[in-house]
């Protein structure tokens, strides 16, 4: 039915056509069209070009630390999990197993978190954020950072130009002044002359001397640690980890560093190699525009198709590939347990009602969606069989899947992944859950298309 009806709009709009148009005019039209896919074509080459040099120079780096025999594996996948939620990939290939990791699942533990953590750095400091403001909370992040480098801390600054695009210049130069290197990670006119304006690197990673690290949902801003917004507190989680897992979060930043700058930063300083007391194995998974495959989205995909008892899923932004869709549906159909929450209202408009969208789909297919009511979710979690679990800056959305520069730890550990647990169930209970609904109306259908089209912009 749904064939017929497209078949006959196409076919009035050609007849339409054909009465009223002259055909100098359809020739014409028919040119700008071609000229137009074209054109597309040609942007899309000069993209690929674009992430092919990055990951060149990515590799690069990593031929550099391996030259030196500074880039470390630890033991291999099978031999830690022997197997079934392993998730290989181009960028860590081990897994670690000894980290000490503390979860920042509030303002103020975050808050606490940072700033102990810059104060008590020896050596270096590398910060990498998406989003950073000049409002209080940044300007005490650079009041410290100056105070560091007064210290003689090298103090490194890479922060995403369109992220941090309404950021005044006099942040930037006030950093500079006191010695700190502070660069863009692809400022506007390199991104508009490299037509990857649409590409940003959406990574939050604060790295200090090789041996500490925070990553995970929050960016450098006054909403991030507990000011009320429009739409409610912010509700996010972030991690702190202290082992052999920072020091591969430590290259993932001396790698992006060395695409945004040309610098290979390689001396055996920036490298730890103490050993840290601790039992929770992690892998690093790095995603973006300039990796070989969708490492992010094909990590998601493997937790949710290899998960048999429960999934418990935390999203601001819920816009979907179809093969995660299908890998949902298919996880409920086999007896898993799905819970996906996200929040009532969002920061996008456009995102919310493309989150709704897909909500609606997945109840009807059997999947406990549930909305919270308390503030706005910006957390990226995913929790499988109470043992394994991702924590990160992606969401589940094409940006966060294929499109953006992203991060997650995926980590193995019952006790910390029943700790995530806990956090899911207790927004719950400031949640309500999505009824199914009948019939999809040809409004959703529409719109989803839409969103279809339009999702990698969101």
């Amino acid at each position: 039915m749904k064939r017929l009806i497209l078949l006959i709009f196409v076919l009035s709009m050609m007849i339409s056509l054909i009465r009223y148009v002259s055909v100098r005019w359809l020739f014409h039209g028919l040119m700008i069209v071609l000229m137009i896919l074209a054109s597309v074509a040609l942007m899309k080459d000069i993209q690929r070009d674009q992430h092919g040099n990055t990951a060149r120079k990515g590799q690069e780096y990593i031929e550099l630390l391996n030259g030196q025999g500074m880039y470390k594996k630890d033991i291999t996948v099978q031999s830690v999990l022997g197997k079934r939620y392993s998730y290989p990939q181009y960028f860590s290939e081990s897994i670690f197993d000894q980290n000490h990791i503390d979860l920042l699942e509030n303002e103020d533990k975050f808050h606490k978190a940072v700033f102990e953590t810059i104060r008590k750095a020896k050596e270096h400091i590398h910060i990498e954020y998406f989003i950073i403001k000049d409002d209080e909370i940044g300007m005490k992040f650079k009041e410290l950072l100056v105070q560091k480098s007064r210290e003689g801390v090298e103090v490194r600054f890479l922060y995403d130009g369109f992220g941090c695009l309404l950021m005044k210049p006099k942040y930037i130069r006030e950093l500079k002044k006191e010695g700190i290197e502070a660069v863009a990670f692809s400022p506007i006119w390199q991104g508009i002359y490299n037509l990857s304006l649409n590409h940003r690197n959406h990574r939050k990673l604060l790295v200090v001397d090789g041996k500490v690290c925070i990553t995970g949902g929050r960016n450098i801003a006054d909403e991030y640690f507990g000011e009320k917004t429009e739409i409610g507190k912010w509700k996010d989680l972030d991690i702190i980890i202290e082992g052999d897992s920072a020091r591969q979060l430590q290259i993932v930043f001396l790698r992006d560093w060395y695409v945004a700058t040309g610098k290979a930063l390689t001396d055996k300083a920036y490298f730890n190699n103490e050993r840290k007391d601790g039992e929770i194995s992690v892998q690093i998974v790095t995603g973006g525009p300039d990796s070989p495959q969708n490492n992010i989205e094909h990590a998601y995909f493997s937790l949710i198709n290899r998960a048999e008892k429960q999934i418990h899923i935390i999203t601001p932004y819920f816009i979907p590939s179809e093969s995660i869709v299908v890998a949902l549906e298919n996880a409920v159909a086999r007896g898993v347990d799905v819970q996906i929450l996200i929040p009532i209202d969002s920061d996008n408009i456009i995102a919310k009602y493309a989150t709704n969208l897909w909500a609606r789909r997945l109840a009807k297919s059997g999947v406990n969606i549930f909305k919270f009511m308390n503030g706005f979710t910006h957390n990226k979690m995913i929790a499988v069989d109470g043992y394994v679990a991702s924590v990160g800056t992606a969401n589940f959305d094409y940006r966060g899947m294929q499109r953006d520069y992203e991060i997650i730890c995926i980590i193995y550990s019952e006790g910390y992944v029943e700790k995530l647990v806990e956090i899911f169930n207790e927004y719950v209970s400031h949640s309500y859950k999505v009824e199914a609904q009948g019939q999809e109306s040809m409004a959703d259908m529409a719109g989803m298309q839409l969103i279809k089209l339009i999702r990698g912009s969101l």
